[in-house]
């Protein structure tokens, strides 16, 4: 990572806030890769004229490109089963931290920046369901005081 303050989410990251001290290694390279992840999805999801193609295949076909208009809609619909999948208040400070660059815990100190700080981390585990990086009760594990759990999370345990 080059710039520490490059944005709110990097801080996270050079800080070592991605991994809590009793979650296992992976855990923070997991967070990093869904927010990266979630990064992709609002950048191909912004309609634009100037947009280039991605030649990534969304078709499901390996070397097949898809026209950008395909692209733009598998982003908007991805994206869209995301936000159904986390909880609301996690999902604003997903996008506040990583899409929008809002430093949400500024002007705050010690255990006020924890909880933004597990907002975040929270939300990004409720994501890495949706997309399929981790299971949910991998995340139960982590968050078992948590409330409110995710429609993903709530779709697999009926489903069991």
């Amino acid at each position: 990572m080059a710039d520490a303050n490059a944005g709110p989410f990097e801080n996270i990251a050079f800080r070592g806030w991605l991994r809590r001290k009793d979650e296992p290694e992976n855990v923070a390279e997991i967070r990093m890769q869904v927010a990266l992840r979630y990064r992709d999805l609002a950048e191909g999801a912004q309609v634009s004229a100037l947009k280039a193609q991605k030649y990534e295949p969304s078709t499901g076909r390996p070397g097949v490109p898809a026209p950008v208009g395909d692209h733009v809609i598998d982003c908007m619909k991805t994206l869209k089963r995301i936000s159904r999948d986390v909880p609301p208040s996690d999902m604003e400070a997903l996008e506040d931290v990583i899409i929008r660059d809002v430093w949400i815990w500024e002007g705050k100190s010690g255990g006020a920046i924890r909880k933004e700080v597990d907002r975040v981390l929270h939300g990004l585990d409720h994501m890495a369901i949706a997309l399929g990086y981790v299971t949910a009760e991998a995340v139960t594990q982590r968050w078992p005081s948590s409330t409110k759990k995710s429609a993903a999370s709530r779709r697999v345990q009926e489903s069991a």
